[in-house]
């Protein structure tokens, strides 16, 4: 009975120090799996020159090129207020036939 006691308590002793290897082993696998892969995440997100050769991000010229487009729609909708702002003519065109009612 002594020995079966020994043995059950250097076991536990073991287990006791692998579990926490277990545990950092798991945590380690689970970060690795969420992360995407760096290359599939650089690939996405870097364009290609005319050549396929991937080239670098250029922050500035996406701002600048943001800033033009957000410009020149600011142009457009000034315009549209200026008009709206104005007389309006409406013209129908293709107004159906109204039919007159027995009830009035």
């Amino acid at each position: 009975m002594k020995l079966l006691k020994q043995r059950v308590g250097g076991s536990s002793r073991v287990q006791a120090a692998l579990l926490p290897a277990v545990l950092v082993l798991l945590a380690v696998d689970i970060f690795v799996r969420l992360e995407p892969p760096a290359a599939v995440a650089s690939e996405s997100v870097q364009p290609e020159a005319p050549g396929g050769v991937p080239t670098l991000v250029n922050p500035a010229r996406q701002r600048s090129m943001m800033l033009d487009e957000l410009k020149e729609l600011n142009r457009r909708i000034s315009g549209l207020e200026r008009t709206l702002d104005g007389r309006l003519r409406v013209e129908v065109v293709n107004f159906p036939k109204v039919e007159a009612s027995g009830n009035d």
